[in-house]
């Protein structure tokens, strides 16, 4: 008889904590689905690039399945002491199904100390192309510029940076 007492109360006692235990999970499986634990809506959107560019704004627009004219775009101003023309801006990133190469028809000229800020953008024909899973998501994309200073425009610069974007749909 005391026997069945102390099996009884293990029991209890395993099967509280056991609902307990369930609960808990069922919560933080909750969270999980609805997206409060996902570790990149805790990231901050940013844009850093290296001397002599500054980076004010950056986005990056997903047109949908298919649509070869997803935009990744970025304002810079140049910060430098020196005039420059941006010639190349490549963009890479794991949710991008290729690199964007950006050649602009135009070459962008920065002044230096300028607050024009210029727009750098991928363009339709860099056939820059999501992949179906980055609407809503924070891509981090890799940004490489290719510059040269107007006073040695046979000399070509390499500036290397970083954007943090979330993609929008």
């Amino acid at each position: 008889m005391i026997m069945s007492r102390k099996a009884q109360a293990a029991m209890e006692f395993l099967m509280t904590y056991g609902w307990a235990i369930m609960v808990v999970l069922i919560v933080i499986g909750a969270l999980a689905y609805f997206g409060v634990l996902n570790p990149s809506s805790l990231v901050p959107e940013r844009c850093s690039l290296t001397i002599p560019f500054d980076c004010r704004a950056a986005s990056a627009t997903d047109a949908g399945f298919g649509a070869a004219d997803d935009i990744i775009a970025l304002s810079v101003y140049n910060v430098g002491t020196r005039d420059l023309t941006v010639t190349q801006a490549t963009f890479s990133s794991d949710l991008l199904s290729a690199d964007c190469v950006h050649i602009p028809a135009t070459p962008y000229n920065i002044n230096s100390g300028s607050t024009d800020q210029e727009t750098i953008a991928s363009v339709a024909t860099d056939n820059c192309e999501f992949n179906n899973n980055a609407i809503g998501r924070k891509a981090k994309i890799a940004v490489e510029i290719l510059y040269n200073y107007n006073d040695a425009p046979g000399i070509i610069n390499a500036m290397n940076g970083e954007i943090v974007a979330a993609v929008q749909g």
